[in-house]
């Protein structure tokens, strides 16, 4: 008897929530700008390299490594940093 790999069954179509996706689903996950408060927006110039950058005081970050890291990179923020113990943030 061979065994069958077991596969979750997949929910009705009408129960599937859609998956947001354009340039508007992205403009929704970025945080604003850590500087000036300005709404933020997704460059690309070439394939590989994705810039973040905000429409107010142009303060950007890039990433080579995908869409996931550009917007992680743009989201990061001090307070999400560990801290050592008994370490202040000025």
């Amino acid at each position: 008897m061979t065994r069958q790999p077991y596969r979750k069954p997949l929910p009705p179509v009408n129960e599937i929530e859609p998956i947001a996706c354009g340039p508007e689903a992205i403009t929704d996950n970025l945080k604003p700008c850590p500087f000036c408060g300005g709404q933020a927006t997704m460059i690309t110039s070439s394939k590989p390299l994705i810039i973040v950058e905000c429409e107010t005081c142009f303060a950007k970050v890039s990433s080579l490594d995908g869409l996931a890291d550009a917007i992680a990179a743009w989201n990061r923020r001090p307070e999400d940093l560990p801290m050592s113990p008994g370490a202040t943030i000025l």
